[in-house]
């Protein structure tokens, strides 16, 4: 009886030692940066799944990372398409405009440039 005991308790430290060094070793407290917004969340290294942070009151100054979109974000394949020509369109746009420049790496230039765009587009 007292070994089964011990077994209990020491398959318990071990399976608490293995959920705790995953996550620290796995899981990341990151900026995850969406079209110049930085959205505090918790990133998965080995699935690569990003879940924002709701109310975070942490470190102001994380490490930062940006998507790799991969697949339809799971959209319809048709809409899939659609978005992939929107932004395809919008890139070509946005490159023969030089009051655009640097709209990949500031987020002022990607937002005005966005809707600049849209007006564009829309005839306006």
């Amino acid at each position: 009886m007292k070994k089964n005991i011990v077994l209990i308790i020491v398959l318990i430290a071990v399976s608490a030692l293995i959920v705790t060094s995953y996550k620290s070793l796995f899981i990341r407290t990151v900026n995850y940066e969406i079209a110049g917004m930085k959205i505090p969340s918790k990133y998965n290294m080995l699935t690569g799944k990003v879940k924002p942070i709701e109310n975070y009151t942490g470190m102001a100054n994380l490490p930062s990372m940006q998507p790799s979109i991969k697949g339809n974000l799971g959209l319809p394949p048709e809409q899939a398409d659609a978005a992939k020509l929107r932004w395809a369109l919008f890139e070509e746009w946005v490159t023969q405009m030089p009051q655009y420049k640097y709209w990949q790496s500031n987020p002022e230039t990607f937002r005005k440039a966005m809707a600049d765009f849209r007006k564009f587009v829309s005839g306006e």
